[in-house]
């Protein structure tokens, strides 16, 4: 079950992200670089501000902020899939 999120605009939001079976799947360079293209494809179409970013090899931490319901989610599900 998801809880449910209180979105506000212009917000800054602390999001995290688990490999999944926390695996390690991102402690190669090669990873995080495909992972970092991923994040800059996602920002160009979702217009969401990453404020800060950290790549481990099992989980990502994202300060994200946007404007409008539903961007930051897009954004999130673009790098995600």
């Amino acid at each position: 079950m998801t809880k449910s999120r209180n979105f506000q605009a212009g917000r800054t939001y602390h999001v995290t992200q688990r490999c999944c079976g926390r695996e390690f799947l991102l402690g190669k360079d090669v990873d995080r670089r495909r992972y970092l293209n991923l994040m800059w494809d996602a920002w160009s179409e979702w217009d969401t501000s990453i404020l800060f970013y950290a790549i481990t090899s099992n989980h990502v931490h994202l300060l994200l902020s946007a404007e409008k319901l539903g961007q930051m989610s897009g954004f999130m599900a673009h790098v995600s899939g």
